[in-house]
């Protein structure tokens, strides 16, 4: 049988018809291939652009925390960090929530979030409205924002195949680290003379021509640095630093990230405060408080008997002479064998040693940026010699410029105590002081625009509903009022400055509000006048720094500078005759606890510039059977010997201290567990102080900093 097949024609046509069939079918997935790729890519483009923006307003937002979320300064900056990433947001409230609104659906909201979550080792915060802050919820994070940013992105190519358009949504949290404060629990840092027997230590500031080994890490002139100190196992401080350790206060009017304010600020002049940078405190206001800031001695008065070495004829807590081989050591210091003029000598060479003192008040509306601080109030106190103080009579070293200095003041017909000025050893208003006649011109305090103060201009009221803060700067400078390192003095400083800082209600009573603090910033520069026996052995602890809860499972650092200037007495070659430790807080407020945890970094010391390459701090570095046993590196105790028998290493005869004028750096490993409560008073960690055979006393000024390890400002996982 014969098959007949196919025409050629017939079968090209064919083959013809099916080519334009899977075209037209191959056409269509790669069209919808290609469709899709493109609006992916759209929609990746957008998507970058919504993270970034979510990113930027969160970190912007996220600096007015806690304070700004009901006022709605938050929502103000989400609105302009959206605004300047390409998204044209127009804010549609004052307070916070769907801050912002925009074409194509655009939407900017931002949340509050629960304290239980975007920490170190919680999980990621997630974007929904309410979940803190109400009954039966966490409370809501005091640090944390988290910013959402949605757009509705338009299908192009796909509409045509019926896909419609799509919302895409990015979040982002940002987290800030409220500052490491140091100092003590509570509105008073420093201790009076009445207390100073239960509270440990007072503030310390030391004069340009002072040397910086006697413990102020950077108030005096970095030329008289400590010479051929440190631990004798290491090149000496001058190696490391030939030409001296040239710190400056972190916040000064130089060479800080964020510069201080102008010079030209200050109503005194712009000689009247230190080019680099003076001593800082930051001072928290609750809301519904009217406070004050007082200072206990903001005079420099150095009290020693005529003719006296160091603090023999001292103002003692109760109101006595007494001696500094006694019980009596408990006095303020300012006249120890380091200040030159112990003598009561009345030339223009003697006044020059003496310290004019600078007290500075600003209000502080961002705790991030101090330039933009306002002044409020400059008061300048010139010094006197109190070293007749208990007969009433008392020398005006500057007697207010003129040529006679050391004008003698007396109160004959009542030689007692209240003959000395009212701004000597006690608790003064800083900004609007006493004028009393036995005051004569020794304390002027003036506006910005050289007004003197009134009572109205001092009280600090927070009639917000948050937390307002201000900040107090303190100044050493030269007896005539002028900055030591500028002024044409032929010499310069050599006082060491007792004094402590107070928030006080302004009715005088004391600030006892939750939330009431001061705290030193940057850099807190202390004296410990402890007197443990003679011959005695013992320990104490002091709070020093204050760490928010929210540095959980984070690293800081603490520093000490020149640690361990304590008796270890004659004959008593013991080893590790003094410890230092930090403590965290204890399970009961107020009360150390444990030995803290070295870091990664551990222990090390430095040399006397706190830039100073560290160096590894080892057990063996002080005794043959030393109380440390083990090296002070990760994972360790947060412990080191500041001295140690004779045992022939260099710097080290007799119970030396090794780190005399230089830094010992401890990287302290904050519990992923710690949870300390919201009361700021539970925040703080103690310095310990172990002493082994002790003469009497441990007389040590040091100078201490903290910080995070890292910024303090970023973004966390989630």
């Amino acid at each position: 049988m014969t098959r007949i097949g196919r025409s050629p024609l017939r079968q090209g046509r064919a083959g013809r018809g099916q080519s334009m069939l899977i075209f037209a079918l191959s056409a269509a997935v790669i069209f919808a291939v290609v469709g899709l790729s493109i609006d992916a890519g759209v929609g990746y483009f957008n998507s970058t652009l919504e993270e970034r923006a979510a990113e930027a307003a969160a970190l912007a937002g996220v600096t007015d925390m806690p304070n700004g979320w009901a006022t709605g300064s938050v929502a103000g900056q989400v609105t302009t960090l959206a605004q300047q990433n390409g998204f044209a947001a127009t804010a549609t409230a004052a307070e916070d929530g769907l801050v912002a609104t925009g074409a194509n659906g655009l939407t900017v909201t931002d949340f509050q979030v629960p304290s239980t979550c975007g920490g170190a080792g919680q999980s990621p915060c997630v974007a929904l409205p309410n979940q803190c802050g109400g009954v039966s919820q966490p409370d809501c994070a005091r640090n944390r924002l988290l910013v959402q940013v949605c757009v509705e992105v338009p299908a192009t190519f796909l509409a045509l195949v019926g896909f419609g358009n799509h919302v895409e949504c990015r979040v982002a949290t940002a987290e800030y680290l409220s500052p490491i404060t140091l100092g003590q629990p509570g509105s008073q840092v420093g201790s009076d003379l009445a207390d100073l027997k239960t509270e440990y230590y007072f503030l310390r500031s030391e004069g340009w021509n002072s040397d910086r080994g006697q413990g102020d890490a950077f108030t005096p002139s970095p030329a008289d640095n400590n010479t051929g100190g440190g631990n004798g196992t290491y090149a000496t401080p001058d190696t490391l630093n030939p030409a001296g350790a040239a710190d400056e206060h972190s916040l000064n009017e130089t060479t800080s990230p964020t510069t201080d304010v102008l010079l030209t600020d200050f109503p005194f002049g712009t000689m009247s405060v230190d080019e680099a940078g003076g001593q800082n405190y930051l001072i928290q206001i609750p809301p519904g408080q009217s406070d004050v800031v007082d200072v206990y001695n903001p005079i420099f008065g150095p009290d020693a008997s005529s003719g006296a070495t160091d603090c023999d004829g001292a103002e003692a807590p109760d109101l006595q002479p007494g001696s500094a081989t006694n019980d009596d050591n408990y006095n303020y210091h300012e006249c120890d064998g380091d200040f030159s003029n112990t003598g009561g000598d009345t030339t223009l060479a003697e006044a020059e040693m003496y310290s004019a003192m600078s007290y500075s008040l600003f209000s502080v509306p961002d705790v991030f940026n101090d330039s933009g601080d306002h002044l409020i109030s400059q008061t300048m106190v010139y010094p006197i010699d109190a070293q007749n103080w208990n007969t009433g009579s008392w020398y005006d070293v500057y007697n207010n410029g003129n040529p006679t200095r050391f004008q003698q003041y007396t109160n004959l017909a009542n030689p007692t105590l209240t003959a000395m000025p009212s701004i000597w050893h006690q608790w003064v208003n800083i900004c609007d002081p006493p004028t009393l006649p036995k005051d004569p011109g020794l304390i002027k305090a003036e506006l910005p625009d050289g007004a003197p103060t009134t009572p109205s201009d001092c009280v600090l009221t927070n009639t917000s509903n948050s937390t307002e803060y201000y900040r107090l700067r303190v100044d050493t400078l030269d007896y005539n009022g002028q900055d030591g390192e500028r002024d044409s003095l032929s010499a310069h400083s050599e006082a060491h400055k007792g004094y402590s800082v107070e928030v006080t209600a302004s009715d005088g009573s004391s600030c006892t509000a939750t939330g009431c603090e001061v705290g030193a910033l940057n850099d807190l520069a202390i004296y410990t006048p402890i007197s443990v026996g003679a011959g005695s052995s013992g320990s104490f602890s002091v709070p020093l720094v204050s760490i928010p809860p929210e540095y959980a499972g984070e690293d800081v650092y603490v520093d000490i500078f020149d640690p361990g200037d304590v008796s270890c007495g004659s004959g008593n070659n013991v080893d590790d005759c003094n410890l230092i430790s930090i403590q965290e807080p204890g399970s009961t407020p107020g009360t150390p606890g444990p030995v803290a945890t070295l870091g990664p970094k551990g222990a090390t010391w430095l040399g006397p510039s706190i830039d100073d390459p560290p160096n590894t701090i080892t057990a063996q570095d002080c005794a043959s059977t030393p109380l440390i046993g083990s090296d002070d590196t990760s994972g360790a105790p947060a412990i080191v010997s500041t001295r140690c028998k004779n045992n022939g290493v260099a710097n080290n005869g007799g119970n030396t201290n090794l780190y005399n004028g230089t830094w010992v750096s401890f990287d302290i490993s904050i519990p992923s567990t710690y949870n300390p409560g919201s009361n700021p008073s539970n925040w703080f960690w103690y310095l310990k102080y172990t002493l082994t055979g002790s003469s009497s006393s441990a007389g040590d000024t040091i100078t201490v900093t903290a910080g995070f390890n890292g910024s303090p400002l970023h973004l966390v996982a989630g």
